[in-house]
């Protein structure tokens, strides 16, 4: 859920990112992905005690981003740009972590305790969203034009397309990386408002899982992202056939 809220920049722009001064940078600004990787390595040595290890059916499939991550070390030898293909290398690492973490340790946890958390940032993601599209983005355009933009030496065609866009991208770095967080984290929110939240009212789960639904459908929509819709036209079919409509 944090990753969502603070570490929604591209890996590749980590040296644009300046790192949070004061207290109110730490609340409202970006975190460097220093912050994030020291982070994920003590949660991943703490996965060294909470981790169930069980030889996985079959062994290949498992070890499959070892060996991916290992060709991509190799293919980095021949890099054009060291830095960037080290700021690459790192997020790969780490989402190969993520991977290892899931398996060997969320895996094995009877309750999903961690979508709370995933709800949460999800939650922040979806305000940030709204707030761009009324009025936010807006604001965000004029203060770059008016104070940033005059002062950078080398702007990015890409941020400059994002930036003159109507397009929310909410806490990430691009419109389509909002989806893919919508279209990925929302079904299972969802559907634990629905089955975990039980100290509410069966009226209340329902009326907050449409508040929160409608929301995120919202926000898919001023991403636009074409991709987006027609991956949750998807989903909406798989969910459709897996369903028992005959009664």
């Amino acid at each position: 859920g944090l990753s969502l809220v603070k570490f929604g920049n591209a890996v590749i722009m980590e040296r644009l990112i300046e790192p949070p001064k004061t207290i109110l940078e730490w609340v409202f600004n970006p975190w460097t992905f220093q912050v994030a990787y020291s982070g994920l390595m003590l949660v991943g040595l703490l996965g060294l005690f909470a981790a169930r290890w069980q030889q996985p059916k079959p062994v290949w499939l498992v070890a499959m981003p070892l060996v991916w991550l290992g060709w991509q070390f190799i293919a980095a030898s021949q890099s054009v740009d060291a830095g960037l293909s080290a700021a690459t290398l790192r997020h790969f690492a780490a989402c190969v972590l993520c991977f290892y973490l899931g398996f060997f340790v969320l895996a094995q946890a009877r309750e999903p305790r961690f979508l709370p958390g995933l709800g949460i940032g999800l939650a922040v993601v979806l305000m940030t969203g709204f707030e761009q599209h009324f009025g936010g983005l807006e604001e965000t355009r004029r203060y770059f034009f008016a104070y940033l933009y005059p002062q950078m030496q080398n702007v990015p065609p890409e941020y400059l397309t994002k930036i003159q866009s109507k397009r929310i991208w909410a806490t990430l770095f691009y419109p389509n990386a909002l989806a893919g967080v919508l279209l990925l984290l929302l079904p299972a929110t969802l559907v634990f408002i629905l089955r975990k939240v039980t100290r509410l009212t069966v009226e209340a789960r329902w009326f907050v899982t449409g508040v929160f639904g409608l929301a995120g459908v919202a926000c898919l929509f001023w991403s636009g992202s074409k991709g987006g819709w027609l991956l949750m036209l998807l989903l909406v079919l798989l969910t459709l056939l897996k369903m028992d409509l005959s009664a």
